[in-house]
Order: C-alpha cells, then structure tokens, then sequence
C-alpha cells in the first residue's frame, strides 16, 4: 500500500488536485516532487497512512494540508522546508 513516485516528467505537471486513498499507509521518497501545479492533497476520512518520506511533497503549489490522523512519522523539513507555498499545516 506504497504510493510510489510519479516518474513521467510530462504528466507530473498536469496534476493539480491527488486524493490518497483511505488505504494507503505509506508515500514514497518524491511522491509528488515538482508536480509544481499540485495545489490540493486531501486524504480520504479514516486514512490509514503513518509514514511520508522525504520531499514527498516537496516543489508543490500547496498552501495548506490536512495531514491524517493515524500519522506517525514524517520528515518536516524536506517535505515542507523546501516548500515556499505551504501557509497551513493540521492534523
């Protein structure tokens, strides 16, 4: 249940809105690196994702996430320090 990376450069700057399936428990290294036109992440209610790896969410046009309350680990500053946009983080 591991969202991987998206590896086709031309695609990756057509996403603006992911919706993470409520099973998911994992997003990879570089899920959605330079998806620069991704404005809007939502984790479907009762997700059961625990851990975002590093720069998961890194060069996205997010400004505010909601992460999922069965989070237990994630790597702040490579996912959000490198993220000029983010205004809002909430669990």
């Amino acid at each position: 249940n591991n969202l991987p990376f998206w590896h086709n450069d031309d695609i990756k700057y057509l996403i603006k809105k992911a919706t993470i399936n409520k099973n998911i428990t994992k997003l990879g290294k570089h899920t959605f690196w330079a998806c620069s036109n991704l404005s809007e992440i939502i984790f479907e209610e009762n997700s059961l994702c625990e851990t975002i790896n590093p720069e998961a969410f890194s060069y996205v046009n997010i400004t505010t996430l909601t992460l999922p309350m069965a989070l237990k680990k994630i790597d702040i500053l490579t996912n959000f320090g490198i993220n000029y946009s983010i205004e809002n983080i909430y669990v």
